[in-house]
């Protein structure tokens, strides 16, 4: 069972409980949801995979069978993340402390508010519904802008992709990956 939340070990244990009582499985062998992409995505199951949704899930694997997982490590943040930057590149510009973006536009339009100010406002709220992955609606228009030739936006999914290298290299130093290729 390749689960999203198998990230601690009392994870582990309350996950092959449920698995468990529900009669799936007498002896559930449970992981976590990025080491379930890897072995999906490499025959043997050894390398490593980044998974960049909603959130971020990173794994790896070595031939010798050690294994590591993310586990809430703060990380790039995957589509909450980019969401995230890009909001703060919209307030900066609108603060005339940061570049105008072509976020900005798409930022408003989302929200449906006509100034930088009514989107915080919207978004800081204690009345109404909260959304705490409403950033995330915003990743799809990160990258619309940067491959429109947005140079913010384009700075923004840059920068992802470096932290996304780095975090490949940590996660392939983790379980000794290196200094061969590796999947």
């Amino acid at each position: 069972f390749s689960m999203a939340g198998a990230d601690w070990p009392e994870d582990f244990a309350d996950l092959r409980a449920g698995i468990r009582a529900r009669g799936w499985s007498d002896e559930p062998l449970v992981v976590n949801d990025a080491i379930g992409a890897l072995h999906a995505g490499s025959p043997t199951g050894v390398g490593v995979v980044l998974v960049a949704g909603t959130g971020m899930a990173i794994g790896a694997r070595s031939s010798c069978g050690r294994v590591w997982h993310s586990s809430n490590w703060p990380t790039a943040g995957g589509g909450r993340g980019l969401g995230k930057a890009a909001l703060h590149a919209v307030y900066a510009a609108a603060l005339d402390v940061g570049p105008a973006t072509t976020l900005t536009c798409r930022v408003l339009a989302l929200y449906g508010e006509t100034t930088v100010e009514g989107v915080l406002h919207r978004r800081t709220e204690r009345r109404g519904e909260r959304r705490p992955m409403d950033e995330a609606r915003l990743a799809p228009l990160v990258l619309d802008e940067a491959e429109a030739g947005d140079p913010v936006a384009a700075s923004i999914v840059d920068g992802f992709g470096e932290r996304l290298g780095l975090y490949a290299v940590a996660a392939a130093r983790r379980v000794g990956l290196g200094p061969e290729p590796f999947p």
